[in-house]
């Protein structure tokens, strides 16, 4: 089975999805813990996903109403993607 983990970088600012093996061993910058819903600028703090967003970015942010940005619609579709093929190769490999 593959699981999808998130890579961050120094600062624990989420970068991308990566797809893993249960019981590979990850290093500091890839997390396990999936990014919950809801966040504009996921930081992972070292124990959970916060939002890495200021209070004065994130009211600003939900005031003006700001339209997906298309880096934020490709991260969405990569996210997507990587989920279809995890799906796909569990349905080939038969659940390994």
């Amino acid at each position: 089975m593959i699981e999808q983990v998130s890579i961050v970088d120094d600062q624990g600012n989420y970068l991308e999805p990566l797809l893993v093996f249960p019981y590979d061993v990850l290093p500091v910058n890839l997390v396990r813990d999936p990014v919950p819903e809801g966040l504009y600028q996921p930081r992972w703090d070292g124990a959970k996903w916060v939002e890495g967003l200021s209070e004065d970015e994130l009211r600003n942010r939900q005031l003006q109403n700001i339209p997906i940005s298309e880096i934020d619609k490709i991260r969405e579709e990569s996210q997507m993607n990587a989920l279809a093929i995890m799906e796909l190769t569990e349905l080939l490999l038969g659940g390994m």
